[in-house]
Formats: C-alpha cells, sequence, structure tokens
C-alpha cells in the first residue's frame, strides 16, 4: 500500500500536468485500483479511529484526480426525442455493491446522475 500511496500523492504533485491524454501508465493504474478498492468496499477515504474521524488523505486525492484523468462521456439513451442524455467522468457500475450500505439487489447497477432522484417506499428494488 505504501508504493501505491506513493504514486498518489508523487501524481498529486504534478496534477497540473495531468489530463486524459497525458498520464503515465502508473498513475493510471494506482488511481484505477483505488477506486476498484473504494467500490468493493476495502477502502474508505474517512473512517473512525478509535472514537476519531480520519481522513486519507491520499484516497481523496486519488478519488480527485480520477476526475482529472477522465473525460466527459455521454451516458443514457440518445436520439433526437430523447432527452435523456447526460455527460459524466464516472461511468455506470455494472457490478453488485457488496458493502454494508448496499443497494436493493435491483438498484445494484444504477447510476443516477444529476438531476436524477431515486425513491423508495417500503419496497425491495428502487
Amino acid at each position: 500500500m505504501d508504493t501505491l500511496q506513493q504514486t498518489i500523492d508523487e501524481a498529486w504533485e504534478q496534477r497540473g500536468d495531468l489530463s486524459p491524454t497525458r498520464a503515465s501508465p502508473t498513475v493510471r493504474d494506482a488511481v484505477a485500483h483505488v477506486i476498484d478498492a473504494l467500490d468493493r468496499g476495502e477502502l474508505r477515504v474517512a473512517e473512525k479511529i478509535e472514537g476519531a474521524w480520519t481522513t486519507h488523505q491520499w484516497i481523496k486525492k486519488a478519488v480527485l484526480l480520477s476526475f482529472r484523468l477522465a473525460d466527459n462521456a455521454p451516458i443514457g439513451l440518445a436520439g433526437p426525442q430523447v432527452p435523456f442524455r447526460f455527460y459524466d467522468k464516472v461511468p455506470p457500475s455494472s457490478r453488485p455493491s457488496t458493502t454494508r450500505r448496499s443497494r436493493p439487489p435491483a438498484c445494484a447497477s444504477c447510476r443516477l446522475p444529476s438531476p436524477a432522484a431515486a425513491r423508495t417506499l417500503h419496497r425491495t428494488s428502487c
């Protein structure tokens, strides 16, 4: 984990030089690894340790770097009569959540870009 953290910290110091087309494979892999570990619930940006909240700055930096390394991409339905086209830097998840606070199975692969809202009223899915 120290090498991963070091790679993220070094990339953060050079973040002004990073873009979707200008980043080394090492930096891209490190950021992707952190984002994947967050998705799986193996890492947390902040957690309570001995009664006090601790923010893991290097993980937070990786999340912010992920936005710098990605282009906006169209998400949603396309077509002249379809108004549901959004742009996002985070692709929709296709993997069910396995974290403690996971969504109901029907929503496990949902991504709700703004201005979407999801509500559940005593149902098993959203």
